[in-house]
């Protein structure tokens, strides 16, 4: 006998599984409102836990000139994103988005919308581009490696400038190795991905998984090492040798 629980799962799973860009426009705006619902009534509970009167407090003396910071930083941020996206789209002769694609390509993964299944809006825009599966992929790892590895160059300056400014927090077991090892890393990343990047194109299974990030570096490394050079003919080249071989 079905529960009404069971019966409630059943009828959201069609609401609440599957990749948002093949949703009915109904359906997605179902689940930005229960997404808002949830937000608000998270955020209610939060102040409930905190104290209404002391959220009050804070509100009273809210500095409103921080908004318009945090809007600027925000909106560089963005910029910086529209930027990235276009150079991983265009390095190397890639497939390219028209203007207005790209931004909203990049609007929808900035702004979250969309986010289910983690890199897949990406994939499906590369794609439909003209880019194939591997390539496709290939570019969507490069696009994550730049975010996160900014993010490690991030806590290479604050850890730099904690050990200049011989603060005792965070200690030096752990600034220090923030202040050395990003640019040796990404520099050994860099000769290794070149060293065996014959070694797995072709396979399949785990081996294919690890050429498609060897690649991702590469593509990485053509954007540091020419930045304003387009050398995709030879990097396609390149990749077809290796699965001749």
């Amino acid at each position: 006998m079905t529960t009404p629980a069971a019966a409630l799962r059943q009828r959201l799973r069609p609401i609440v599984s599957g990749h948002h860009v093949n949703r009915r426009p109904m359906r997605l705006a179902l689940l930005v409102g229960i997404m808002g619902a949830l937000q608000l009534m998270a955020g209610v509970g939060l102040a409930d836990v905190v104290g209404f009167s002391k959220i009050r407090h804070v509100l009273d003396r809210f500095d409103w000139p921080y908004v318009i910071v945090m809007a600027g930083a925000l909106l560089v941020s963005f910029v910086g994103y529209l930027f990235t996206y276009r150079s991983i789209y265009d390095v190397d002769d890639g497939p390219g988005l028209a203007t207005r694609q790209l931004l909203a390509v990049v609007t929808a993964g900035f702004g979250g919308f969309l986010a289910h299944g983690g890199s897949a809006l990406d994939t499906y825009a590369i794609q439909g581009a003209g880019a194939g599966e591997r390539e496709a992929k290939v570019r969507v790892s490069s696009l994550a490696g730049l975010e996160h590895g900014i993010l490690g160059f991030v806590g290479e300056g604050a850890a730099i400038a904690v050990l200049a400014l011989a603060l005792s927090k965070p200690p030096l077991d752990f600034t220090l190795p923030w202040a050395i090892m990003p640019v040796p890393g990404l520099l050994l990343a860099f000769w290794l991905a070149d060293r065996y990047r014959y070694r797995f194109r072709g396979r399949q299974g785990w081996r294919g998984s690890l050429s498609v990030f060897i690649d991702s570096i590469l593509l990485i490394k053509q954007m540091f090492c020419q930045p304003q050079t387009s050398g995709s003919r030879a990097w396609r080249r390149d990749q077809d040798r290796a699965v001749i071989r």
